[in-house]
């Protein structure tokens, strides 16, 4: 691991564990030093398959990388075949949609160089729903705008939920490595992400010392990369006083690229 003296910055990545490797590699590539602090774990939900013929729908709309992951564990390697052959995929951001060509399922999503769900809403075959079925797959207490949306535009409207994140202990080890780090970054790709990380400082500070009850003070000042305004209005109104950059593109290069030239270029 680069010292934390020399790194040209340091990101505390609070993404589940088996999505932070990627990224690690590419901010040691930029200079930087990545602090691995999952504030998400990723619990699989039972649903019972047969409820639903997939050969019915005609559109079928991922949420998130870990929806693919978990859609292809239930229906195998094959999962394509399930649909039937006039199936219109899609991908909310740009880790589903490469999801989904890892496990061959060819997605299209947000068209622009946007990867949200306002975003995706936006597509011209989107628009007129009328009669037709759409499933979306995705995890537990996640948005309903696109399901709302599609039934006020006709749709028939049903719902895999095959996942749900479970708060992680705060990992204080890593914590303590990265408030001690040269220029600390912290990133939070969904606003589940970034509220754990807040209620984790909370039940620390709890049951510590003086020194750990600033630890959240320390961390509202801070830079903050997140993934849509969303996030970034949510963290403003939790008293979030640091720089918030929002991503341009939903991607790990794209973490990078916002790093660089939006966080570390107004520090120049």
């Amino acid at each position: 691991m680069m010292s934390t003296t020399s790194a040209r910055f340091s990101l505390l990545n609070t993404r589940p564990e088996h999505q932070a490797v990627a990224l690690a590699d590419l901010v040691k590539q930029a200079g930087g030093e990545a602090f691995a602090c999952p504030t998400i774990a990723i619990e699989s939900m039972p649903i019972a398959e047969d409820d639903f013929n997939l050969t019915e729908f005609d559109k079928v709309l991922f949420i998130s990388a870990n929806a693919v992951k978990e859609f292809v564990s239930r229906l195998g390697s094959d999962a394509l075949s399930a649909f039937s052959p006039q199936v219109a995929l899609y991908a909310i951001g740009q880790a589903t949609l490469k999801a989904g060509a890892l496990y061959g399922l060819p997605m299209q999503t947000a068209e622009g160089g946007f990867y949200d769900s306002e975003s995706l809403l936006e597509r011209d075959d989107l628009q007129q729903l009328q009669g037709q079925r759409i499933l979306i797959v995705k995890g537990a207490n996640g948005r309903d705008l696109l399901e709302s949306r599609f039934l006020q535009r006709g749709a028939q409207v049903q719902s895999w939920t095959l996942y749900r994140r479970i708060p992680c202990p705060l990992c204080k080890e890593v914590w303590s490595q990265f408030k001690s780090a040269s220029n600390p970054v912290v990133l939070a790709t969904s606003l589940t992400s970034l509220a754990y990380l807040l209620e984790a400082l909370q039940r620390v500070q709890k049951e510590s010392s003086e020194n750990e009850q600033a630890w959240s003070d320390w961390l509202l000042l801070q830079p903050l990369v997140v993934f849509s305004e969303r996030i970034r209005q949510w963290a403003k109104s939790q008293g979030w006083r640091g720089k918030i950059a929002v991503v341009k593109t939903h991607s790990d290069a794209g973490i990078v690229d916002c790093i660089i030239n939006d966080i570390m270029a107004s520090k120049r």
